[in-house]
């Protein structure tokens, strides 16, 4: 039940298993010890901020690589000798830059990102020293419409903030479970000084 567990988004505690973790390393709370479940369980719960990045990862860990799909797709890899993938949807990254520089930090956002099937669409032909593999400029908001194919997505993004690595990540494994047109980060996070703390 760890697999179902993780996909609910909490936080799992078992009893030690090797396959446990082999398959999801820490992001397990697994021992034999109630003094470590006890530690590790502090260590977690302790910090909201932990606590909610913790169960984030276990949830990514099993959308990502741990459905009926990615079953599906290894049995039929094995059965013909073709490599098989779970279909990821192409996502177009919007942004709409002011300047240079915004530009500069809209690729490197796009760059960032850890999700492989994805475009970035920059609006303004001022842009075009950026085109690269996967990058475009285009000339207005339609046009990057009218480059979505059927089950593609538009995720706009801002030159103010800053996307983490997993940021397209989520979004697309929210599809998998949810059926609802708009999808979005329900949280986000500012600066202060040194720390950083809910905003």
């Amino acid at each position: 039940r760890v697999f179902e567990l993780l996909a609910s988004n909490t936080v799992v505690i078992s009893n030690f298993s090797r396959g446990v973790r082999v398959f999801f390393g820490n992001l397990v709370i697994c021992s034999d010890s109630p003094t470590e479940h006890r530690r590790q369980l502090d260590s977690v719960c302790g910090d909201e901020i932990r606590y909610r990045k913790y169960r984030l990862a276990g949830l990514r860990k099993v959308m990502s690589e741990h459905t009926y799909a990615h079953r599906m797709a290894y049995i039929v890899t094995k059965l013909t000798g073709i490599h098989t993938d779970v279909h990821r949807p192409e996502v177009f990254m919007l942004g709409i830059p002011t300047s240079l520089a915004e530009a500069r930090h809209m690729v490197r956002t796009f760059e960032r990102q850890s999700y492989q099937n994805r475009t970035l669409c920059l609006v303004g032909s001022r842009y075009s020293e950026f085109k690269a593999p996967h990058i475009c400029c285009v000339s207005s908001v339609g046009e990057v419409q009218s480059l979505c194919a059927k089950g593609s997505f538009i995720a706009p993004i801002s030159a103010d903030d800053y996307y983490g690595s997993n940021y397209l990540t989520d979004l697309v494994l929210a599809t998998v479970y949810s059926d609802v047109p708009v999808i979005g980060k329900g949280s986000y996070f500012e600066c202060l000084s040194d720390t950083i703390a809910p905003a």
